[in-house]
């Protein structure tokens, strides 16, 4: 299977609208089909004009700049032109969402984490926590910042960062990203399965010196990187022989900062991951904190 429709929410907020910038790169070189959404509330029905002007001109903005992007990497300005569809709907916006996914089989939800409640970023906002924990399609959530020399001539080289924690859900995220790195070029793209080990907070020996707290957290550490070891290369084997380029990484610390320092060390990288794993509220935090585009994936 590959990713084929893509849909972009947006709720007229600039932040919303940075996710357009990534839905153009992944359209047009994944050619993706868009489908640009904006959702009015019951109250403001009476202003539909003004939304339906809004969306269309995103619309125009996204159809434009891909002409503009076709002529500097050397095609006409109408051979692989990217034209979204626009569709205004009226109600509450997580819920439109999730019915026009699944009434018109979206493939990947493509939206800014604080676009849709122009929250602070410390928050996600009512709407997108409950379009990432109802969503059957993964989302595609972009970072609130990207760089301006995202476009390229060719693809960056890009790393996709699985993290792992031994659990059946989070190894759910690994279909998801073999689709993604399918789309992208299997030869020009690693994919990391990540596993983290977090060292116990304190002994549980009858000894409380320092000493001996040293040597329990050494012991309990090199035990979990020679778990992870073995745990991921089983995995790594899985996927090599699907044909994809994989590589494994072992960290020490708190999984959600060291996911977070890993995967931001080259703004090129995407995180794909579930929602659900065995540290709850671990999507969460990442996608706070990450500088990188993340694809979550609901394993129910």
């Amino acid at each position: 299977e590959v990713y084929k429709k893509v849909l972009v929410p947006l709720d007229g907020s600039k932040l919303a609208e940075m996710a357009l910038l990534y839905a153009m790169e992944f359209a047009f070189r994944l050619k993706l089909e868009v489908t640009i959404l904006h959702v009015c509330s019951p109250e403001e029905e009476q202003l539909l004009p003004m939304h339906q002007a809004y969306i269309e001109r995103a619309g125009r903005i996204m159809g434009r700049e891909s002409d503009d992007l076709q002529i500097r990497r050397g095609y006409g300005p109408h051979d692989k032109s990217l034209r979204p569809r626009t569709e205004l709907l009226i109600g509450d916006p997580a819920e439109q969402i999730l019915r026009y996914t699944a009434e018109n089989n979206i493939d990947l939800i493509l939206l800014s984490p604080h676009g849709l409640s122009g929250v602070k970023r410390q928050t996600l906002g009512p709407e997108i926590s409950k379009v990432l924990r109802v969503s059957k399609a993964p989302v595609f959530v972009a970072p609130p910042r990207i760089p301006k020399h995202i476009m390229h001539n060719t693809w960056p080289a890009r790393t996709v960062v699985v993290p792992l924690d031994g659990s059946k859900a989070a190894e759910l995220a690994i279909p998801y990203a073999e689709m993604l790195v399918k789309q992208m070029g299997a030869q020009i793209v690693d994919i990391i399965l990540l596993r983290v080990c977090e060292p116990p907070k304190a002994a549980s020996t009858s000894d409380p010196s320092p000493s001996e707290s040293e040597k329990y957290i050494e012991k309990e550490t090199a035990e979990c990187k020679s778990m992870a070891t073995e745990y991921l290369s089983e995995i790594q084997k899985h996927v090599k022989r699907l044909g994809f380029k994989a590589k494994t990484a072992i960290l020490v610390g708190k999984a959600d900062r060291e996911i977070v320092n890993y995967a931001n060390q080259d703004p090129f990288n995407i995180i794909v991951m579930s929602t659900e794993n065995r540290s709850g509220g671990m999507a969460r935090k990442i996608l706070q904190h990450s500088s990188c585009p993340t694809i979550l994936a609901n394993p129910h």
